[in-house]
């Protein structure tokens, strides 16, 4: 994270923006597989990083179907 002013905004490096989470998310998901080469899709392997995260608190992610995806997301004709 760049903190522009470090001397006077200290506070900044007690907090964690929510981007910066999804990021180190990715980045655990993605040093996790690295070696073993699997051919699993980035999302899977994103579930499962989510999965060992949120399990100790009794919750579980939801992994979107490419149908659930596809009726979200704005088709070209749609701009």
């Amino acid at each position: 994270m760049t903190i522009p002013q470090e001397k006077q905004d200290t506070n900044s490096y007690d907090s964690l923006k929510f981007v910066e989470f999804l990021e180190m998310i990715c980045r655990i998901a993605f040093l996790k597989f690295q070696e073993s080469k699997s051919s699993l899709a980035m999302e899977k392997k994103i579930f499962i990083v989510l999965e060992a995260i949120l399990e100790p608190i009794g919750l579980t992610p939801k992994l979107k179907s490419a149908d659930d995806w596809a009726s979200e997301t704005e088709t070209d004709d749609d701009y």
